[in-house]
Order: structure tokens, then sequence, then C-alpha cells
């Protein structure tokens, strides 16, 4: 399972600004609360 954690944690994805799949979702969800508030 160690490509599942690369894939999700250390691959950094050309389309969202070269930064990891999790880290993007981590700041989606940190604008949707701010939004909100």
């Amino acid at each position: 399972m160690n490509w599942v954690d690369w894939f999700n944690n250390r691959r950094l994805l050309g389309p969202i600004e070269d930064i990891p799949p999790v880290e993007y979702e981590n700041m989606y969800y940190q604008q949707a609360e701010s939004a909100a508030a």
C-alpha cells in the first residue's frame, strides 16, 4: 500500500500548482471554513 501513500501524500500534481493532492485538499477545506464563517 506504499503507492497509495505516495499517490496521495507525496506526488506533485502539475494542474494544482505542483503540490501533493492531500495538501491541496487541506487548503480547500480551510478556505471553505473561512468563507462560511
